[in-house]
């Protein structure tokens, strides 16, 4: 019996949504190339790797006709996530109803600056075959259409009476700040580019020898190792009690008395 025939239909089915789906199309391009998109002021690490999306064109165009004949602009801000949550970002979309944080107001919070969404991207560890590495993580540069009644931001030349464009209905915090982008209808972005972040498999190689180096001596050497911190403790103990000790511990603190109190009598 082939694998395929111990499978249930539901898991056939889920195989097939997460392998065969034909709607975008990941290439890699240059790094620098994508970090040039958006102008930054921030310091920030370089990626490892970089993806474009290239989406088919039913997604395009439906994506496309959102700009209302390029009525409004588009823009790209970036978008932190755990990677765990990529495959459902990239086939459903961005689900801001469903976000915790809403200080700004409720849906999806962007920045442009990469380091600012940085935070919200932990590493994880992946299929430890992977040719990217063994932990990584993602940052999501995504486009989106500017749409002033969904797309909250801090705009060029801005007055006193568009705050109106930079506030969220439902906002707890007032305004949106500068460097961030508050998007309310999910509809009006989607991802771009991929990010990843890979940690260093040399390091993590050497940091697991050294823990595990440790971790053995400590387990062999228990027994010893007690007894040398028993006769410590009593060697300190006996050396607090000693006569030679505190007439030592006196003397100390005669001459630090003399040098604080004595150079404050001269000084007044």
């Amino acid at each position: 019996m082939s694998v395929l025939e111990q499978l249930s239909d539901l898991q056939v089915f889920l195989l097939n949504w997460l392998l065969t789906r034909d709607t975008f199309k990941l290439n890699m391009v240059p790094v620098e190339n994508v970090l040039s998109l958006v102008k930054h002021h921030l310091s920030v690490p370089t990626p490892n790797f970089a993806f474009e999306i290239n989406y088919n064109q039913i997604r395009n165009e439906r994506f496309n006709d959102l700009t209302q004949n390029d009525h409004y602009q588009k823009l790209f801000a970036y978008h932190g996530t755990r990677l765990d949550n990529l495959h459902s970002i990239l086939h459903i979309g961005f689900l801001g109803h469903m976000n915790k944080l809403s200080l700004f107001g409720s849906g999806t919070y962007f920045s442009v600056e990469p380091s600012v969404s940085l935070h919200y991207s932990p590493f994880a560890t992946v299929w430890p075959n992977s040719l990217l590495g063994k932990r990584l993580s993602c940052l999501l540069l995504c486009e989106i259409i500017d749409q002033p009644d969904h797309v909250k931001r801090a705009a060029e030349n801005e007055t006193l009476n568009n705050q109106e464009r930079r506030t969220v209905r439902d906002s707890q915090a007032g305004a949106v700040p500068d460097k961030y982008v508050v998007v309310t209808s999910n509809e009006l972005v989607r991802v771009k580019y991929i990010l990843i972040y890979a940690e260093s498999s040399e390091l993590m190689q050497n940091d697991q020898g050294t823990r595990s180096r440790l971790r053995t001596f400590l387990s062999a050497n228990r027994y010893h190792l007690y007894l040398f911190f028993y006769f410590f403790l009593l060697l300190l103990i006996g050396l607090f009690n000693s006569n030679l000790f505190k007439f030592y511990w006196r003397l100390f603190k005669k001459r630090s008395n003399h040098l604080l109190f004595g150079s404050w009598h001269v000084t007044q």
